[in-house]
């Protein structure tokens, strides 16, 4: 699954105010200090946007501007990848053919 993996608070910033919107992005803030972007509508492929805060007022403050835009945030304890299976693929058996 891509996903993009941002060094800085500014450009994780930017990429939302250029990029994502409400209708099309809900965050997941973790227990780590991540925050993922993750696409509502279905775009082939699914690009997800992450970014990992250590200052623990930064990421308060980037999720109530989150909240303030009117983006869907979530707290979890965890959001766990499966890196071994892509997104969206099915490979057809010679009995579908």
């Amino acid at each position: 699954m891509p996903r993009k993996v941002f060094g800085t608070l500014e450009e994780f910033k930017r990429w939302i105010a250029e990029v994502a919107t409400p209708e099309r992005f809900v965050f997941y803030i973790t227990e780590e200090g991540e925050i993922i972007a993750e696409p509502t509508k279905s775009t082939k492929p699914l690009t997800y946007a992450y970014i990992r805060i250590t200052d623990s007022k930064k990421l308060e403050e980037m999720e109530k501007v989150l909240r303030e835009v009117g983006f869907q945030v979530w707290r979890l304890k965890a959001y766990e990848w499966d890196i071994e299976k892509a997104v969206g693929v099915k490979i057809r058996s010679e009995e579908e053919v």
